[in-house]
């Protein structure tokens, strides 16, 4: 990926998916400045990492957050042409949340669980 996150071209997507929610309070933080940690977290884990910089505060209040999860969890399973890799099977997918991004990952798979939308296969909190 570019240093903006964007695509460089079409990826591969294999095995396991992480959606990556960093940790600052709602407030601060980023996916550049966790990006050390997802690194070795894919590493470990053998899985790829995608990593969202959701919205803050104040700028931002809730829900903004919790939408912008859900939107990056629904393009995964159901990206558009222009994605540059196929739909990923939900249960190949776990959302990972630090402090903050902990309870982001909660409140997007309880929202997902409430209107009986597909749930990733799990959760890693920290």
């Amino acid at each position: 990926e570019k240093s903006d996150g964007s695509n460089l071209g079409k990826i591969k997507v294999t095995g396991r998916v992480a959606l990556y929610l960093f940790g600052g309070g709602y407030y601060r933080g980023s996916s550049k400045v966790f990006r050390g940690h997802t690194s070795s977290f894919a590493e470990k884990a053998e899985c790829q990492v995608f990593s969202i910089d959701y919205r803050l505060c104040p700028e931002h209040q809730f829900p903004a957050p919790l939408c912008d999860a859900l939107a990056a969890y629904f393009y995964l399973i159901n990206p558009g042409p222009e994605a540059g890799f196929e739909p990923i099977d939900p249960k190949r997918i776990v959302f990972v949340g630090v402090s903050a991004g902990g309870g982001l990952a909660v409140s997007t798979a309880m929202f997902l669980r409430d209107v009986g939308l597909p749930l990733p296969s799990g959760l890693v909190l920290f």
